[in-house]
């Protein structure tokens, strides 16, 4: 019976240590919408009826307004036994940019998903 609660003791301990995460942020927007955005035709308000509102606005260099809209998720697995620590972290952007008139002057699109390795040496 002993050696058996060692067993479950032991195990219990490399489980304990060994997590995993999501972490997500932003809000998801589905970008098969974008071929419904038209350069210099689309308005505030079709963008807004197709994404919602953006996750931040700012102004750029030539005083254009533009709406960022971010998706970030984030699965890790750490392991205090090892150094086999890793993550991937997708992240999706969307910028618009408007004119004067509050029309779409362009917009830019990025998706890419990232593995990263850490080391936990230091502890």
């Amino acid at each position: 019976m002993k050696k058996f609660c060692l067993c479950v003791f032991v195990l219990l301990a490399f489980v304990g240590c060994a997590t995993t995460s999501h972490f997500v942020e932003g809000r998801n927007f589905d970008e098969n919408k974008m071929k419904n955005i038209v350069k210099g035709s689309s308005t505030k308000a079709d963008i807004l009826k197709l994404y919602g509102e953006p996750i931040d606005k700012g102004i750029d260099e030539k005083y254009n307004e533009n709406w960022v809209y971010l998706y970030a998720e984030t699965d890790s697995q750490y392991n205090a036994w090892t150094t086999d620590s890793k993550a991937d972290r997708r992240v999706k952007k969307l910028i618009v940019v408007f004119d004067e008139k509050d029309v779409v002057r362009n917009f830019v699109f990025s998706d890419s998903t990232n593995p990263m390795k850490y080391d936990y040496k230091g502890f």
